[in-house]
């Protein structure tokens, strides 16, 4: 059996290391938050050029405006699936990382199960010593004053 220092020592450890799986996964949820919201922004974009392609269909524009037109929107749709790209690998790094966040977590509690189980027998174990030097005083004191009535 472990000391107890050594059970507090390790449980300590364990919350350590779910804090810090923690922080990862809070670290991968502001990720993939901040890349939806780029996606987001972008798509927006490329909505408006998409609009604004079909005004400049129906009037006569420039060939040069159209060309950098087409260019920027190349530009743009690469980002929107680049972002895509980076929201898929963040949801995967996110449940990978939500695994390992559990697995750490439900390592501490049952330590702190364990724990806690074992300071309860310790206790229970003190209690019933105490108790039994409680009766055997109570006992030995009835034997003096039944020794001294007798006399």
């Amino acid at each position: 059996m472990r000391s107890p220092d050594s059970i507090r020592v390790l449980l300590q450890l364990r919350s350590h290391k779910e804090d810090l799986e923690g922080r990862r996964l809070s670290a991968i949820i502001e990720k993939l938050k901040l890349a939806q919201s780029e996606l987001a922004n972008v798509s927006t974009e490329l909505n408006c050029i998409t609009s604004g392609r079909s005004t400049e269909i129906q009037c006569t524009s420039p060939n040069i405006r159209h060309q950098e037109i087409e260019i920027y929107s190349n530009s743009l749709w690469k980002k929107a699936a680049g972002h895509s790209a980076e929201i898929e690998r963040l949801r995967q790094a996110y449940a990978q990382q939500m695994w390992v966040y559990l697995s750490v977590r439900r390592d501490r509690e049952t330590m702190a199960t364990l724990e806690k189980q074992r300071t309860d027998a310790l206790d229970a174990e003190r209690n019933s010593r105490e108790q039994k030097q409680n009766d055997d005083l109570f006992l030995a004191r009835i034997v003096a004053n039944s020794d001294a009535f007798v006399r």
